[in-house]
């Protein structure tokens, strides 16, 4: 017997996979507190794919919690887009660990609407060091099986917003940030 995925076994497939967390899998050493105050420090976005075809973005307004990135039409894949995917790069040191919550990704559109909450799937994937400082990346995806079919004729924005935690090594919470990393096409 085959069984067909309707839409509205696709929303609350995303709800639920909205509500689950990711954190990072390796253990932290250090000493009591955060010394290192990576929990100050901005995080950086990399690595915006639509389809799995990397995409290559250009820099446009940044600050600690946000970072709004732009592409040109001729960056864009000529395919129909369905699944997002981003990677965050959250700040940390030995004395702290992350986890992502409540991530939330929507699409806009050329006329305007915008999509609902369409997270898929979010997974820790590794510790690596950028100028100096240390980060913990987890890579992001939506997933878009709307109508519209959506292409770089009506892709206005994909926008992915999140709550990053970190704690000590303890487990007590430190700080919860609100953090949103987006792509929009510039004409």
């Amino acid at each position: 017997m085959q069984h067909r995925f309707t839409v509205r076994n696709v929303a609350l497939a995303a709800l639920a996979l909205a509500s689950i967390a990711c954190s990072e899998s390796s253990g932290i050493e250090g000493v009591g507190g955060s010394s290192s105050n990576a929990e100050t420090k901005a995080v950086l976005m990399g690595n915006f794919a639509i389809n799995t075809g990397t995409v290559t973005t250009n820099q446009d307004g940044t600050s600690k919690n946000a970072i709004d990135d732009y592409v040109l039409p001729s960056q864009l894949p000529n395919v129909n887009f369905e699944v997002f995917t981003i990677h965050l790069y959250a700040p940390v040191a030995s004395d702290v660990s992350t986890s992502v919550s409540s991530v939330r990704v929507t699409v806009g559109r050329t006329d305007g609407s915008r999509t609902s909450n369409i997270f898929q799937s979010g997974e820790f994937v590794q510790r690596t060091t950028v100028n100096g400082q240390e980060y913990a990346v987890y890579r992001l995806n939506g997933f878009y099986n709307l109508q519209p079919t959506l292409t770089k004729a009506n892709f206005a924005n994909v926008a992915f917003e999140l709550t990053l935690s970190y704690e000590d090594e303890s487990g007590n919470k430190l700080v919860d940030r609100a953090v949103t990393l987006s792509v929009y096409q510039r004409q």
